[in-house]
């Protein structure tokens, strides 16, 4: 959901010559952000065992998803 969000603000704000370029760099970008992530979980579990390093990346998804979820609310009140 928040590629095609980020994908489509892009395309719709990007001048026309640079759009290729543009789009492609936010393609990159999503897929590191994608897989970094990953590579930490198997970083950690190589490290700590895979049961606590899932359970270490879901506390922290949930952590951040709470954050998210609460600045988007904020910035809803804010408008309404």
């Amino acid at each position: 959901m928040s590629f095609r969000t980020v994908f489509n603000d892009v395309a719709g704000k990007v001048e026309a010559s640079r759009h290729a370029q543009i789009i492609s760099t936010v393609y990159v970008i999503t897929y590191l952000g994608s897989a970094f992530p990953v590579i930490g979980l198997g970083l950690a579990a190589g490290v700590v065992g895979l049961q606590p390093a899932v359970a270490g990346f879901v506390v922290v998804c949930a952590i951040a998803a709470a954050i998210l979820a609460g600045i988007t609310l904020r910035a809803a009140l804010r408008r309404g």
